[in-house]
């Protein structure tokens, strides 16, 4: 008896038998063939015993929820990840773990999906043909593109700001008065303004006026603009 197990002997062994399962069933609904598990055990089953190799599932993870057909019905949704051992005489075992989706209006749901899991594990496996099987890479889906989003729009700058004259205007006033930057601030935000540069000429006189409130003093040439 080999040190790594019969059952790297014996799977060789049964592929030497195995022929090729046509695509004899027809899918209606979405109208392509396939390959029924039953074909699949069918032309299976008694190489298998031949060789004395036997398949052992696990369900290793399972995700469960209802969806909604067309017509309004529920539909119990099953998607199952399972271990599959293939075992011969000696206890030696391959596995090979995948994934099987099921679909039923009642209690079936996760028959299906361990069918469906079952007869792609002994398929691959086994490397078993079929006379009309497609290659991944001859097929090839172009996706639709993300709509692009709209490249902003340039804004224009507001036609009634305040001229840099009546900036430098405001500074004045501001020495004037004697105010720090931080009242001047806090006046301009009361006008809902950030700085002196989103002033607006309908606002300007009020502005000018509750600067002019409160401490007085010289004023100083207007040739020097606010610093905010």
């Amino acid at each position: 008896m080999s040190d790594v197990g019969l059952i790297f002997s014996a799977i060789p062994a049964a592929m030497a038998e195995i022929e090729a399962i046509a695509k004899d069933r027809q899918n209606v609904q979405q109208n392509f063939k396939f390959r029924g598990i039953d074909d699949v055990y069918n032309a299976l089953h008694s190489i298998l015993a031949k060789h004395k190799i036997f398949t052992v599932p696990e369900v290793m993870e399972c995700v469960s929820s209802e969806r909604e057909s067309k017509s309004g019905t529920a539909l119990f949704y099953e998607k199952l990840r399972i271990k599959y051992s293939f075992y011969t005489t000696d206890g030696s075992a391959v596995d090979a773990v995948v994934e099987g989706v099921g679909m039923d209006s009642g209690d079936k749901a996760a028959n299906k999906a361990m069918a469906v899991a079952h007869k792609y594990a002994l398929l691959q496996v086994f490397c078993i043909p079929t006379e009309d099987e497609k290659d991944p890479d001859a097929q090839s889906h172009e996706v639709k593109s993300a709509p692009r989003a709209a490249a902003p729009q340039a804004t224009s700058a507001p036609t009634n700001l305040i001229s840099d004259a009546q900036r430098s205007r405001l500074f004045a006033l501001q020495k004037a008065s004697g105010k720090t930057d931080t009242e001047i601030k806090a006046i301009i935000a009361m006008f809902g303004y950030g700085s002196t540069k989103e002033i607006t000429k309908t606002t300007y006189t009020q502005i000018c006026d509750s600067i002019q409130k409160g401490k007085s003093g010289s004023e100083p040439p207007n040739n020097e603009p606010l610093p905010f």
